[in-house]
């Protein structure tokens, strides 16, 4: 498929030129990622009104569940969504199960829907360094809702918070233990938080809501929606969007540049350890001063400062 043609497409909202687009995006391969960021130059003046929404949780919350009653909701309302499952990957094969696609049977068929699993890749904070990019593909294909789903819970998960317009963490009924394990990182950084599984027992849901208020208190200034609702049979779902809706009725879309600028500080980064290693001279460094801190002939910071010393970085002297 050429330039041309894959422009023209991924502009027209065909989910073959979609897919094809985010795997350069997500590739290794130097000349597919030239292609990749070829592809969001292009675009760069396209303006497109969005919704980017991000959720975390448990693994065994029902996230993938709830976020596929969450889409059909928005498709029978004739909006486009798109769904980004994120899926944790090995650093040792690089393979992962990329099973959500599959988990969300019914949200894959609708034409209103793009459901693409994508791997972490080892990266941290359960999301991607070029998920930012691929948020931005799907916008350029149509896709008003961009739901990204991310691998789990934790304290680098706050990551994905700084790549969504609104974060949601997911929790379940009876989280009493679950909650204590929870890291105050993720608290201070969720926008709205549901409990799912309200089906089971509402009683035990109202009860987790309680917990989650009292922890908030503690840790945040500002006051966090807590909804409970069942993402098996929807219910209480329809409160939960109309959150969604009214939350983006008085959005500041400024707010995006902060993530822009984010997403070049993640770039950034690993864009400089592939380079680091790409290069003979860095990569030969890098390989020593390894070999040396594996060794205990150097302590880790000894062995840094030496590195950036050797490549006339630092003034450093020892």
């Amino acid at each position: 498929m050429s330039f041309e043609k894959l422009c023209k497409d991924l502009e027209a909202g065909n989910r073959t030129a979609l897919a094809k687009a985010i795997t350069l995006m997500e590739s290794t391969r130097p000349a597919d990622w030239d292609e990749a960021k070829k592809l969001l130059k292009h675009f760069k003046d396209k303006e497109v009104v969005t919704r980017r929404l991000g959720f975390s949780g448990p693994p065994g919350v029902g996230k993938s569940t709830f976020i596929e009653k969450m889409g059909l909701l928005l498709t029978n309302k004739g909006q486009r969504v798109a769904v980004l499952a994120i899926d944790p990957s090995s650093e040792i094969s690089g393979g992962s199960i990329l099973g959500d696609k599959t988990r969300m049977e019914l949200l894959s068929r609708s034409e209103k829907a793009f459901v693409r699993p994508s791997a972490t890749r080892g990266h941290l904070g359960g999301v991607t360094s070029r998920l930012p990019g691929v948020i931005r593909l799907c916008e350029i294909a149509g896709y008003e809702w961009i739901l990204v789903e991310s691998v789990g819970v934790g304290q680098s998960e706050i990551e994905l918070s700084r790549m969504v317009d609104l974060f949601t963490l997911l929790s379940q009924a009876g989280a009493g233990d679950e909650l204590q394990g929870i890291k105050k990182g993720i608290l201070e950084y969720v926008d709205m938080i549901v409990v799912n599984k309200n089906d089971r027992d509402p009683q035990q849901v109202n009860i987790t809501r309680q917990q989650y208020l009292a922890a908030l208190k503690i840790v945040r200034q500002k006051p966090v929606e807590i909804f409970g609702c069942s993402g098996l049979t929807g219910q209480g779902l329809d409160d939960v969007l109309q959150h969604f809706e009214e939350f983006f009725k008085s959005f500041d879309y400024g707010n995006r540049k902060m993530m822009s600028e984010f997403w070049y500080q993640s770039l950034l980064s690993s864009e400089f350890r592939q380079k680091l290693l790409a290069d003979p001279q860095m990569s030969s460094l890098f390989q020593k001063y390894q070999s040396e801190v594996h060794h205990g002939s150097l302590m880790p910071i000894e062995a840094v400062e030496a590195f950036f010393r050797d490549l006339g970085w630092s003034k450093s002297k020892t």
